[in-house]
């Protein structure tokens, strides 16, 4: 075998390679780091596949050419080497240990590197998960707001409060009216009222039964009394709202009406005396952007 030939094609591929490398290296850090986003999701694994195809390639000559540089040194030594007191370490052995130790460096530099490469990029994509995720809540939180105000406005005081008595002669209005509200949002959000009820309840959630039919058993609406609100701010914000106050409560709370964990909204249905006859409360689940409907 040509050590020489071998050795000459090894560097010349290695400088190739690394040349390659390089520039890949630095438009990927410069893409993370600035949020360029320059090509496709399949174009970057493409890209990633082809890099790691690359640093395999390069890993390869560079062993190619150290093991070829050692062979013909050690035949050069060998051949140049005269006599040697016994019991001494020979050239031979001295360059196969430093070559050895610096090969062992390289390795273990390049994997932290990009072992740290990697944890920045991981670290750079979950924030960018978590920005995208507060963004899209806010926007969802507040169409669901405009949605909760619009509808609000269409429901009669007296259908809310003939719910609010829990009469049932209006109960499959009462039900198509909020089923309505929850096709006619494009997020789709659950809809339910809260209303005043009878002692010795406090307040009544009513939402539609989604299993509801004409003529059959299951009743139009879902009606969950309580004996009162189970948190002590969720006591606080209902009472406040029902005497006209706006409010809004803190992301996560969770509660028997209200619940900011997801987007959640929530508007005044007026009385025929100008108060608050119900609360129309509006949720639904985060979308994100590629979720979203379009307009």
């Amino acid at each position: 075998m040509n050590l020489r030939r071998v050795i000459r094609f090894s560097v010349s591929s290695l400088v190739s390679l690394l040349a390659l490398t390089s520039a890949g290296v630095v438009l990927w850090v410069a893409d993370e780091g600035f949020d360029w986003d320059l090509f496709p999701d399949w174009l970057e694994n493409c890209a990633s596949v082809l890099l790691g195809a690359v640093g395999l390639l390069t890993a390869f000559a560079v062993v190619s050419c150290l093991s070829a540089s050692a062979a013909l040194a050690a035949l050069s030594i060998a051949d140049r080497a005269g006599s040697e007191p016994e019991g001494a370490p020979s050239k031979w052995r001295r360059w196969t240990g430093r070559i050895v130790c610096a090969a062992v460096v390289f390795a273990l530099a390049t994997g932290i590197v990009l072992q740290r490469v990697d944890n920045w990029r991981a670290k750079r994509l979950e924030a960018a998960r978590r920005e995208e995720h507060r963004v899209c809540f806010e926007a969802t939180r507040a169409a669901l707001a405009k949605d909760a105000a619009a509808f609000a406005a269409k429901i009669d005081p007296a259908l809310a409060q003939a719910a609010a008595t829990g009469a049932t002669a209006r109960e499959q209005e009462v039900a198509e009216l909020l089923g309505s509200f929850s096709a006619s949002s494009k997020f789709g959000p659950s809809v339910r009222l809260v209303v005043r009820a009878e002692p010795p309840y406090a307040w009544r959630t009513i939402a539609a039964n989604p299993k509801a039919r004409e003529g059959g058993r299951e009743p139009w609406l879902l009606k969950t009394p309580l004996v009162a609100l189970p948190s002590s701010w969720e006591r606080d914000t209902v009472a406040a709202l029902f005497k006209g106050a706006e409010l809004t409560v803190p992301h996560g709370r969770s509660g028997a009406a209200i619940d900011t964990r997801d987007p959640c909204a929530w508007a005044a249905v007026k009385a025929p005396d100008g108060g608050v006859a119900a609360l129309l409360v509006l949720r639904t689940r985060v979308r994100l952007r590629h979720e979203m409907p379009t307009p």
